[in-house]
């Protein structure tokens, strides 16, 4: 029959992995050639992240889109302290080590990095955070500070760059790092164990309902938990 014309949004990238070095080097791998070689980002536009660790990234619109993390600034780059807060145990002359709330975009086709202004109350630093993304919206759970661990939600629009604070209707997890977070589907989130802030690992698992913004925890009868 005759060739029809395809309506709608083409399929993102899926078949390339990309990998951020803590150091601010972007490098993708081909997944279908066969070839399986690593090439590094170069000439990439804008400015990519500071060194980091411990960050989170949402996927969306052949955007890398990456929050928060963990490392250092010197002091002329500490321009607000609500987007960094020192680690007073780790600091050596103007070089200074924290947490911060910062997102940097990486358009895979534009071949640019930029930091987009966003709207609305923005997270506290963190990192060892989860996150998780649901259509246009990039969702962010807990993550540690200092020495508190975190159980807090918050959604970024990833269209129009605005912070929400989600306020449980219920209880809520233990404050945690080194956690997951996966949509299991459009309306719902899944949390699972993670680093308590006394350090010890959880194995516990919550379902988190998008829409009554309600948490649950699933009791897992079978022996084979991890």
């Amino acid at each position: 029959g005759d060739a029809q014309n395809a309506r709608g949004d083409s399929p993102p990238d899926v078949w390339h992995l990309w990998l951020l070095s803590g150091w601010g080097h972007l490098y993708s791998v081909n997944l279908l050639d066969g070839k399986y070689t690593w090439r590094k980002v170069t000439k990439a536009a804008g400015t990519p992240p500071s060194p980091r660790d411990k960050l989170s990234c949402w996927v969306h619109n052949y955007r890398l889109i990456y929050f928060g993390g963990y490392g250092h600034k010197r002091l002329r780059e500490i321009s607000n302290s609500r987007s960094f807060i020192v680690d007073e145990a780790s600091w050596v002359e103007e070089v200074f080590w924290g947490w911060n709330n910062e997102v940097h975009v990486f358009d895979s086709r534009a071949n640019k990095w930029s930091e987009p202004s966003t709207r609305g109350l923005a997270p506290a630093p963190r990192a060892a955070h989860s996150s998780a993304t649901v259509g246009n919206k990039g969702y962010v759970c807990g993550g540690r500070v200092v020495e508190t661990r975190r159980s807090d939600i918050h959604c970024l629009d990833l269209d129009s760059w605005t912070w929400t604070e989600i306020i449980p209707t219920s209880a809520v997890p233990v404050g945690r790092s080194w956690h997951t977070l996966t949509a299991v589907s459009d309306s719902a989130l899944f949390l699972f164990g993670g680093l308590s802030v006394n350090c010890e690992p959880l194995s516990d698992g919550w379902i988190f309902n998008i829409q009554t913004r309600e948490w649950k925890e699933l009791n897992h009868q079978h022996k084979n938990k991890p």
